[in-house]
């Protein structure tokens, strides 16, 4: 996997928490973005699906909105 670097400008609390929270979880920072954006994009899949069944759904039904 290739890894790519982002540079951000977060506020200074949000790093602090950031920094707190990765510590507590005994991670680096990289490592509990890159989790948290994986976590993010899963969900978005899972929400895409569930609305195209339930388009496909309401297309076999006959619904007029789909």
């Amino acid at each position: 996997m290739r890894s790519t670097m982002v540079h951000a400008r977060v506020p200074k609390s949000v790093y602090e928490l950031l920094k707190r929270t990765a510590a507590i979880l005994g991670v680096s920072i990289s490592e509990l973005c890159r989790q948290a954006i994986m976590n993010y994009l899963r969900e978005l899949r899972e929400t895409s699906f569930f609305s195209a069944m339930q388009t496909l759904q309401q297309q076999k039904n006959g619904d007029c909105y789909a």
